[in-house]
């Protein structure tokens, strides 16, 4: 007994250690307030652990400043570029081919601009910058999506089928649960084949979106970044990864599997 309570005092400091590690979050930019102790060895790892924290903190600014002025400075010269070329073809006398040419550049700029807006969701969302979170009623935001996408839908002449099992409700960024329900739908829709079905059906434990389809896809590659299965539906190989960031910063489970068809199951 009385080496038990010796143990436990003496240990005591690494345990308030680990607890304050626990609590940590780099984006807050707090420290930890490590008490000094009696025992060196402690009061040395408490140090090193703060010289590391500080610079961890360090990168983690500068990375997020670059990431969003890189973002902003991108921004603008291509918003000023599109703006031009829709100028220009506006222009009188100019020939077929150069009024081709200048709206194959303004898909290309437009491509690049959705790229950087991509991109920059996807490290905002790894680095936890969406601290805003609210109770989110998913089976609400997916009614109002399938209603929002029912023009693409009909023009594939593509189906949708809602089934309810059962209404879920999250703890999470508004933005980031219509991103993720999106993301999901419109991937299930676009990919299907002219007169597919897409169905989306909602269990107490899970999401599932599936569509039509012949081909598997790699289920090791689905959700990195600019994967692209090989079709020719236009797309910038970036939704799927987005999903999956959102689901990972909210401990959900986003799995993809084939069965006679595509399957996406967001696991509560």
């Amino acid at each position: 007994m009385l080496n038990n309570l010796v143990l436990k005092r003496i240990w005591n400091p690494f345990y308030v250690l680990l607890s304050q590690l626990k609590s940590f979050k780099i984006q807050d930019n707090k420290k930890p307030e490590f008490q000094p102790t009696p025992v060196d060895e402690f009061n040395l790892l408490n140090s090193r652990i703060n010289k590391f924290i500080s610079k961890a903190q360090e990168s983690y600014k500068s990375q997020k400043e670059f990431i969003e002025n890189a973002s902003h400075e991108m921004q603008t010269p291509l918003a000023i570029a599109l703006n031009n070329l829709e100028q220009l073809l506006e222009t009188e006398g100019l020939g077929r081919e150069h009024m081709e040419l200048i709206e194959k550049t303004m898909g290309k700029l437009e491509s690049l601009t959705r790229y950087n807006k991509s991109l920059l969701l996807l490290s905002r969302i790894q680095n936890e910058q969406f601290p805003e979170q609210e109770k989110v009623e998913v089976n609400h935001i997916l009614k109002n999506l399938i209603e929002d996408f029912k023009d693409i839908s009909d023009s594939k002449n593509v189906e949708i089928r809602f089934t309810e099992h059962a209404s879920i409700e999250l703890q999470m960024n508004q933005e980031l649960a219509q991103i993720i329900f999106t993301n999901l739908l419109k991937n299930a829709i676009i990919h299907s084949p002219e007169g597919g079905i897409v169905e989306v059906e909602v269990t107490s434990s899970s999401v599932c979106f599936s569509n039509s389809g012949d081909t598997p896809l790699d289920e090791n590659s689905i959700f990195t970044r600019f994967y692209r299965s090989g079709s020719q539906v236009p797309s910038n190989g970036l939704g799927l990864a987005i999903a999956r960031a959102i689901a990972e910063s909210y401990k959900l489970q986003l799995h993809y599997n084939y069965s006679e068809g595509h399957i996406f199951r967001i696991h509560i």
